[in-house]
């Protein structure tokens, strides 16, 4: 399988961004000089007229041209709107056009940016996934801040080469990291509006991380089929490869790309909490069920020696979270679907999901079930402090046994009745809703 590092790039401060970290780092011996001795390997390179000449007049580039074959594919310039969407059509443009080179080549792309700055080793890494027959390979590079990476990397600078270790790189990306990265912290002092991931401090320079949104950095054999629909971090790898296909990388002492940007750019941080209720409205809004499971998927930054209990602690406690996360998620889903026939039944989910605390206290099995009351009596609880209310629920999720118990104790005589129930005397039947949960209304509700 041959390897295409291939990447679009256009603009001054881009191109300059490439010439002055992104390639010189990918020239660092562990990257292309060590992957290129297990599988064969070129750089393509999405460009204008222009600024093709720019880079190519360059001495890294012609360091890297007397590596591994290079080519230059013509940019798509058709007009794009003179803002940030314009940018990314005209990305993705370039995407689907490096996309079509691989699959006409057979090689396996090997996703680049112009503001990726590598890790010493890390490209070595993606080779030998590829040479092991993996097909597509996640990770999630730091973002961190251009005017504070550039001179603080000098003194890894060997040559046109940057040989900067990975352990060394997450430091250095730690001490710079961007704001887009730092309101992603669980507990920090203000939060993102779009969490794409979450971070939990384990040590000075050590951090988990869960993802909604994985990059891609190796895609071998995509389908023609398909296509990216905004870009290829977003949707694409959803469509493109089965579950099953994704290897994901768990530890930066294996592989670490980050990322440049100016100190300003994608600022859009709020004073509201990553609380879980709000992580459960977003992802239901912006985040798919495969995405989701990528959450599942832990990755350890790591550059000192936290002991391993430190971690086990927070994967646990992040795994906990995400299965909270998950849980809501379905039950939002139960609130809209319950919406236009039992608007009462959903008015009292709304009011418990929108509860910061509800999450922590109610801990729902799999197989629950809620009894719902007469909707005389539901009426009242729309009145009821949230604690009270909380009460009332518990005595009413139910999970079915020998004897069927409600969630605060309480015994149940629960009895099947044709596609029903007869709970404590009372018929009930089953209403249809998404996710795991159970619901029975009374009869004739």
């Amino acid at each position: 399988m041959r390897l295409s590092i291939a990447k679009c790039v256009w603009g001054e401060r881009y191109v300059q961004t490439m010439l002055t970290l992104n390639l010189p780092s990918l020239l660092a011996s562990g990257n292309i000089a060590a992957a290129a001795r297990r599988v064969p390997l070129e750089h393509v390179l999405v460009t204008t007229t222009e600024d093709r000449a720019v880079i190519e007049d360059s001495p890294v580039y012609q360091a890297m041209a007397a590596l591994i074959p290079c080519r230059v594919i013509p940019l798509d310039e058709t007009p794009v709107a003179a803002d940030y969407n314009g940018i990314i059509d005209r990305m993705n443009r370039a995407h689907i056009q490096i996309l079509a080179d691989c699959r006409a080549t057979g090689a396996a792309w090997v996703f680049d940016q112009p503001d990726h700055i590598w890790g010493d080793g890390s490209l070595d890494h993606l080779a030998m996934l590829a040479a092991a027959g993996v097909q597509c390979a996640m990770f999630a590079g730091i973002r961190t801040n251009r005017q504070e990476m550039e001179p603080a990397l000098d003194s890894w600078r060997q040559g046109v080469a940057i040989g900067i270790g990975r352990d060394a790189l997450l430091r250095l990306s730690i001490e710079h990291m961007h704001f887009h990265d730092r309101a992603r912290f669980v507990g920090g002092p203000v939060a993102a509006m779009h969490p794409h991931h979450l971070n939990w401090r384990v040590g000075t320079h050590s951090f988990l991380r869960r993802v909604f949104y994985a990059q891609p950095f190796l895609m071998a054999g995509p389908p023609a089929t398909v296509a990216p629909g905004r870009s290829v971090d977003l949707d694409y790898v959803e469509h493109a490869y089965p579950a099953h296909a994704l290897h994901h990388i768990q530890s930066s002492r294996d592989f670490l790309v980050v990322e440049v940007s100016d100190r300003w750019q994608f600022k859009d941080e709020t004073v509201a909490a990553l609380t879980v209720p709000y992580l459960a409205t977003w992802t239901g809004r912006y985040v798919s069920d495969r995405q989701m499971a990528g959450f599942d998927q832990p990755i350890r930054f790591q550059a000192d020696d936290t002991p391993d209990r430190h971690w086990d602690r927070l994967i646990r406690h992040s795994a906990a979270v995400g299965a909270t996360v998950r849980r809501l998620r379905d039950l939002r889903r139960v609130q809209a679907a319950l919406a236009e026939g039992h608007p009462l039944l959903a008015a009292l989910l709304g009011r418990l999901l929108r509860d910061p605390d509800t999450h922590r206290r109610i801990a729902l099995p799999a197989d629950v079930a809620f009894f719902a009351p007469p909707a005389r009596e539901l009426e009242g609880w729309l009145e009821l402090p949230i604690p009270d209310l909380r009460r009332r629920l518990l005595r009413h999720l139910v999970v079915e046994g020998t004897p069927s118990r409600a969630l605060d104790g309480t015994a149940r005589d629960v009895r099947r009745a044709g596609d029903g129930l007869r709970v404590d005397g009372k018929t009930l039947r089953r209403v249809e809703i998404p996710g795991p949960f159970g619901l029975f209304v009374p009869d004739g509700a």
